[in-house]
């Protein structure tokens, strides 16, 4: 599972959908699950969530790695 990659792909969809842009911000798990279509653990779901959130406010700061929480192995 690239993480990396499945946030990019988030932050683009919600970006250029002001629909499920709406449904993320009133349920952010739920809208994450449902466009991955994969079955997360939910510390894989709660940090894909906070890094989302984080790339969508702008903040480009290291601490998004941090967010991750180790799942890319560095």
């Amino acid at each position: 599972m690239d993480i990396e990659k499945i946030v990019k792909s988030l932050t683009d969809t919600l970006n250029n959908d002001g629909g499920l842009l709406e449904s993320f911000k009133e349920d952010p798990a739920a809208t994450v699950k449902k466009l991955v279509n994969m079955d997360l653990d939910s510390e894989t779901l709660k940090a894909i969530v906070t890094v989302v959130k984080t790339k969508l406010l702008g903040d480009k700061t290291d601490g998004l790695m941090d967010a991750l929480g180790g799942l890319l192995g560095k």
